[in-house]
C-alpha cells in the first residue's frame, strides 16, 4: 500500500487483474496499482445524462487521486481506455508523468486505416460511427454470448484473428486473471453493455489525432504486430508523424501483451520513481 502508485485503466473488457507473477512483481518493485471502476461498471451508477463518457471518467479518476492524496503518477491503459488516459492528460497534464498504452487504437482518418482492420473490428467501428443506436444491442449480444458459452470461449471469439492472443489465452494463470478481472463488466449477475456501448461510440467518433499531437505528457505505445484491434501498420504511421509518440513493439504478440509485461512494468517503475530511473 505504501508503494509508488500508478493507475491501470482496464478497458471495457475489465482487465483489472494482472497474472499472479506480475502482481508478485509489483510487490518486489514496491509499486501500488490503482484500478478505477468507472461509472456504469459493476455496481456503480451510470454516467449523468448529457455528459461525455470520457470527461466523466477523467473527472472521476482525478477526484479519486485527490481522495488518495496522489499528486502525480503514470497511467497504464489497456486497449480503448487510452482515450480516457489521453483525456485526463489533456485536462490535467501536471498530474501524469507518463501515458503507457498497451494495444491502443489510433484514429481512423483514412480508408487504409479501415482496410487494415479485421472484419470484426471494422464491423464494430462502422456501427459506432454510422449506427450508434445499434451499439447497445451489440454489447448485449457479446455479453450474452459470454454468459452462454463461457468467458474463455468469448475471449477466443473476439481475439480469434490473432494466433498470438489465442496462445496467451491458453496460459491458465493469465486466463484466470482475465476472467476474475472481467467481473466488473460481465458475470452471471451483471452486464455493463450500456456503458460499453456509450464508450465504444465515443472512442471511434471524430478525428482525435490533434489530441495526440498536442499532448504534453510523454506517450509510449506498446504494440503487438498481430493486434486484431489496432493494426500495427497504423500505429507505426502515427508514431512516425507525431514526435511525442514512442513505440515499443512485440512481434510475437497481439492485443494481449502479458508475455512481455515485465517491459511495461519497467516503464511504470521509471515513471513512478523518476529519481531511480
Amino acid at each position: 500500500p505504501a508503494g509508488a502508485p500508478f493507475l491501470l485503466m482496464p478497458s471495457n473488457v475489465g482487465t483489472t487483474r494482472l497474472p499472479p507473477p506480475y502482481e508478485d512483481d509489483l510487490v518486489r518493485r514496491d509499486l501500488t496499482m490503482i484500478v478505477p471502476v468507472r461509472a456504469g461498471y459493476f455496481r456503480s451508477s451510470p454516467p449523468p445524462p448529457g455528459r461525455h463518457v470520457h470527461e466523466v471518467a477523467a473527472a472521476d479518476t482525478c477526484a479519486l487521486l485527490d481522495h488518495l492524496s496522489i499528486a502525480r503518477l503514470p497511467v497504464v491503459s489497456f486497449a480503448d481506455d487510452f482515450r480516457i488516459a489521453l483525456t485526463m492528460a489533456t485536462i490535467a497534464p501536471e498530474r501524469f508523468s507518463a501515458l503507457l498504452a498497451c494495444g491502443a487504437p489510433m484514429p481512423a482518418t483514412r480508408p487504409e486505416h479501415y482496410q487494415r482492420m479485421t472484419k470484426l473490428t471494422r464491423f464494430v467501428v462502422m456501427n459506432a460511427v454510422y449506427a450508434p443506436r445499434v451499439m447497445h444491442y451489440l454489447g448485449l449480444m457479446f455479453f450474452s454470448l459470454a454468459k452462454r458459452a463461457g468467458k474463455k470461449r468469448f475471449f477466443q471469439t473476439i481475439l480469434g484473428d490473432s494466433k498470438a492472443d489465442l496462445r496467451v489465452i491458453e496460459h491458465r494463470p493469465t486466463l484466470e486473471a482475465m476472467m476474475r478481472g472481467s467481473e466488473i463488466v460481465f458475470s452471471q449477475a451483471h452486464m455493463a453493455h450500456t456503458i460499453m456501448a456509450a464508450e465504444t461510440t465515443a472512442n471511434f467518433t471524430g478525428d482525435w489525432s490533434g489530441n495526440l499531437r498536442d499532448c504534453t505528457v510523454p506517450i509510449t505505445l506498446f504494440a503487438g504486430h498481430e493486434d486484431p484491434f489496432s493494426p500495427y501498420a497504423t500505429v507505426q504511421e502515427f508514431c512516425a508523424a507525431i514526435p511525442n509518440l514512442k513505440l515499443v513493439s512485440f512481434p510475437d504478440c497481439g492485443q494481449l501483451l502479458f508475455p512481455h509485461f515485465d517491459v511495461i512494468l519497467d516503464a511504470v517503475e521509471a515513471a513512478a520513481k523518476p529519481r531511480l530511473a
